[in-house]
């Protein structure tokens, strides 16, 4: 997997698990009626919440997707080393039988 695919997937999934913490805080502010954070929307508080939590559940799949890419290129990472190991074992055999 590439250098760079591999830190992108790791830099989405630790945004995406900030981000998570982001949404709890602004819910709570939110549902103990913080001044600061519902002074300009006091009568739709709660379609605000839901609204945030419709963007949790859209960065849980975006996670899920993180982690699968990130799996997935490392298992192909593995395959790919425990194929050049064998072709470099058998390499190594064809040079040690023709002498």
């Amino acid at each position: 997997m590439n250098p760079i695919m591999k830190c992108c997937g790791y830099y989405c999934s630790c945004i995406i698990i900030v981000s998570f913490f982001f949404y709890a805080i602004l819910i709570y502010l939110i549902q103990s009626h913080n001044l600061w954070v519902i002074r300009d929307f006091h009568h739709d508080a709660d379609d605000k919440v839901e609204s945030i939590v419709i963007a949790m559940i859209v960065n849980a799949v975006c996670l899920v997707g993180c982690i699968g890419c990130l799996a997935h290129g490392r298992a192909q990472e593995k395959r790919e080393a425990e194929e050049e190991d064998r072709r470099q074992e058998e390499k190594f055999s064809e040079l040690k039988h023709s002498q």
